[in-house]
This record gives structure tokens, sequence and C-alpha cells, in this order.
């Protein structure tokens, strides 16, 4: 039996008789601060924790990653430098880079995408095969920082 693990474009892997559902959230709009960012990622846990146990009896896991800043072309961009420093007309990395940091409660500025696959590939590991239903953030501390425990 070939034991490499198989993705498929609607994020479902499967590892031999095991699958796992992982759903990763994206940016979809120009805004990436903006409430309908916000409401989108808590829609999203609330739908992968009734999800969980719903196919949970199946044996279906269901679990969510949230990122924090991420090293991407995305996250480098001047868009997205202008989104934290609305003050000056063209941002740089240097003038942005500071205010990365308020995102996280660790001393980071962003963090790397290996950082976020291999907390994917945790999840869709035998060693999480009894892990459903999770919130799982890849965020240097940034939840921390801004919610408070049963948010």
């Amino acid at each position: 039996m070939d034991k490499r693990p198989c993705v498929s474009r609607n994020s479902h892997l499967s590892l031999g008789q095991r699958s796992a559902r992982l759903v990763v959230p994206q940016l979809t709009s120009n805004d990436p601060g903006g409430s309908a960012y916000l409401h989108s990622k808590r829609l999203l846990s609330q739908y992968v924790h009734a999800l969980s146990a719903e196919l949970a009896p199946r044996g279906i896991r269901a679990n969510v990653v949230h990122p924090t800043n991420c090293n991407t072309d995305m996250l480098q961009s001047e868009p997205m430098y202008k989104s934290f420093r609305p003050d000056l007309e063209h941002p740089t990395q240097a003038d942005a880079e500071p205010v990365f940091y308020v995102q996280q409660a660790m001393k980071v500025p962003w963090i790397e995408p290996i950082d976020i696959s291999n907390a994917v590939l945790w999840l869709a590991s035998d060693e999480a095969r009894y892990v459903t239903g999770m919130q799982v953030r890849v965020d240097a501390g940034g939840y921390l920082k801004w919610y408070d425990y049963h948010n």
C-alpha cells in the first residue's frame, strides 16, 4: 500500500485507509484587516466545530489551522505594508516590519510557511489520528494577545 499523503484540490488528505479534512483560512479580499476576514475566520471555526462533531462517529477528522502573519509574497507586498502603515504613501518592508510585531505575543514579525506546513502535516499524520474539532493556532501567541480564553 502506498503510504505517501495524497492531496486533492478540495484539501482532503488521505493516507491509506485514514483520511482527514483540512481547512486553512485564506485571504479572499483586498482588505486583510477588515471585518469580512474576521467574521469569515470565526464562521470557519464554528463550521469546523460542528462538522467535526458530525463526522467523528464515522472516523473522519476536521480541524482548522489559524496562522498569523506568514512570510509570503502576500505579506511582503506594498498593499500589505500600506494596511499596516496607512500613514505612509509608499511604505516599504522596513517601514512595516516594526508594526508586524504587534500581531504576536512572541517577539517575531511573522512566521514562515514551513511552520504552517508542519502543523498541517502533523494533523494529517497518524500521530494526530484522534485530533478533531481543533482550532490549531500557529500564531506565535497572537490569539493570546488579542482574545481572552473563551472567545
